[in-house]
């Protein structure tokens, strides 16, 4: 009797404990009024799950690289589900990943560059759409509102981008870059824009000003222009790459540390959260504790925990 009635407390607990944590994960993913960004640590790939309030969710980019993080981050956070899933060019490291994410997830809605990838991309987009998931190709200028917040493509905008390309320098300057605005923050996320993309971006739009900016082209020199970055002027810039390979390009970091941003690499690092209300902004490493930057009096702060 006295096992009996154990086993009824243990099964009575643990069923108070499944309970619960499916009605966290519930009103997380259905009620939250934030916006967050996860930037994973795929080396040198490109990958953000975000999760828009009001429950819609979003991927930046599968890594080719990012099996063993992606899908088990998703089924652990209980994401079932992607509205928009956004492949910013046809390169392995920016799409390879996501038939491993298809096969246990359901993906709504693909956004994608106007451009042509090679013979496997074009068979992916056509059994994506023969799957019935609806798809977009993006340009420059092209806005959505969702839920508060402005997804605004900043790239592509050059008239070649709407036919084949001839090289790699082509897929990244073709490749789409986005901001996003909620209340007062901005994120922005650079793909793999080259030097003239960025300076077709400066001239076409005026207000690039952005807290977190996912460095573009993975903080190759290839990517790097001074006055698209003083622009931009972003407190946090973090570089998905492996530290090995950012650490060689010293004159690339130096210009963002003088500048004031906080320099994440994620080969360092880890993945990077963050999360913003729209008027405060959090981030934290998988190795560095919370971090918040406010405005007060247009004073910009930092505040560390």
């Amino acid at each position: 009797i006295k096992s009996g009635k154990k086993y009824a407390i243990l099964l009575c607990a643990s069923s108070i404990l499944l309970v619960g944590d499916l009605t966290y994960w519930f009103f997380r993913n259905n009620f939250s009024k934030d916006l967050r960004v996860t930037f994973f640590h795929v080396g040198h790939g490109d990958s953000c799950f975000v999760e828009l309030p009001g429950g819609k969710r979003m991927m930046i980019d599968w890594a080719d690289t990012g099996d063993f993080t992606i899908v088990p981050f998703l089924l652990r956070n209980k994401v079932m589900r992607i509205d928009y899933g956004i492949i910013t060019h046809p390169q392995m490291d920016h799409w390879g990943g996501i038939r491993n994410v298809m096969k246990q997830i359901d993906i709504r809605e693909l956004w994608i560059a106007p451009i042509r990838g090679d013979s496997h991309y074009e068979k992916f987009i056509k059994e994506a759409e023969d799957m019935g998931i609806k798809v977009l190709r993006l340009k420059g200028g092209d806005t959505m509102l969702i839920n508060g917040v402005e997804v605004k493509v900043l790239n592509p905008l050059q008239t070649k981008c709407f036919s084949p390309v001839k090289n790699s320098h082509d897929y990244n300057n073709c490749s789409i870059a986005i901001r996003m605005r909620y209340g007062k923050r901005s994120i922005l996320f650079g793909a793999d824009i080259e030097y003239d993309a960025q300076l077709r971006i400066i001239r076409s739009f005026k207000d690039l000003k952005s807290d977190v900016l996912k460095v573009p082209h993975h903080g190759y020199p290839s990517g790097f222009n001074r006055d698209f970055l003083m622009k931009v002027n972003p407190s946090v810039a973090i570089i998905s790459n492996s530290e090995e390979v950012t650490s060689r390009y010293k004159d690339v970091l130096s210009f963002y540390k003088n500048m004031g941003s906080d320099l994440i690499i994620t080969g360092r690092e880890g993945a990077v959260f963050v999360r913003t209300d729209g008027e405060f902004l959090e981030y934290s490493t998988f190795k560095k504790p919370l971090r918040r930057i406010v405005d007060f009096l247009s004073l910009s702060c930092e505040y560390y925990n």
